[in-house]
């Protein structure tokens, strides 16, 4: 898959770039990307709301009147729920977690599963890592994205990230900048335009490319890669073979101690 290439000003040239088909070719899986998403706001919630129930208020530690006598109802706190001032019933505490979790092999799949979403969708350009000299640093990136012809939302991601191109988009609220290991699903897909430096693709191959499994010499004397349920198997294989073999000589010996005691016994018994 080749996407044109722009210089550092955002200008097109005539020079073509590889993509990465298993991760900006890759099968999108739009559940998972949901399911991504949602872990990811649900994450960012904090549990601020906070009433105080009967417990919690202060005061109404004596009985208001006694239990008989005055004609008016039995109570035996002011700061019961249906008091005014008493505490609320069944209302928001900060005791809520909205933490959730998901599995590194989906957080990986989903991730990918949005850079291919965002090339379909034809939002993906590659450029020249940008050059900002100290100066007008907001003007410079102003002008890169006039050439490019965006005015929306963009995300430019960066495999070393340049404090100088972080401080040049600070003033503006539609442009971030996010080196390779600190994408998400939810950044990658809450943008229109998802610009990648040159030198910033290969981070993304081996970041957040598929798991590699480890390799093994075959009797052809090729490798061969193995998942992880195939490595844990030989690791299973390997512990049992080696157990067996040492208590392999521990068994002779017991067979001979055994032997020793029923001799002495029949003996014994004899005499």
């Amino acid at each position: 898959m080749k996407v044109t290439l722009y210089d550092k000003t955002g200008k097109k040239t005539e020079k073509k770039i590889e993509l990465d088909s298993a991760i900006f070719g890759a099968k999108v899986n739009k559940k998972l990307l949901s399911q991504a998403v949602y872990i990811y706001l649900s994450n960012q919630r904090t549990a601020n709301p906070q009433t105080k129930d009967r417990g919690e208020v202060s005061g109404g530690g004596r009985k208001p009147w006694k239990q008989k006598g005055t004609g008016r109802a039995r109570h035996g706190s002011t700061r019961s729920p249906i008091w005014r001032g008493g505490g609320v019933t069944f209302g928001p505490t900060n005791q809520k977690n909205y933490k959730k979790t998901m599995l590194k092999k989906m957080k990986r799949a989903a991730i990918r599963s949005a850079f291919s979403y965002q090339t379909e969708e034809k939002k993906v350009l590659v450029m020249e890592k940008p050059d900002f000299k100290e100066g007008a640093l907001t003007k410079q990136v102003l002008k890169i994205l006039n050439n490019l012809r965006i005015d929306k939302k963009v995300l430019f991601v960066q495999g070393d990230i340049d404090q100088n191109f972080v401080k040049a988009v600070s003033n503006l609220k539609t442009v971030l900048v996010k080196p390779v290991n600190e994408l998400n699903t939810y950044s990658v897909l809450n943008t229109q335009w998802l610009i990648f430096t040159d030198e910033s693709l290969g981070k993304v191959s081996e970041f957040w490319g598929a798991e590699k499994g480890k390799t093994l010499n075959t009797e052809k004397g090729e490798e061969k890669k193995l998942s992880s349920v195939q490595r844990d198997l030989v690791k299973k294989e390997t512990k049992r073979v080696k157990d067996e073999s040492e208590k392999k000589p521990l068994k002779k010996v017991a067979k001979k101690s055994t032997i020793k005691k029923v001799k002495i016994i029949k003996s014994k018994t004899k005499k």
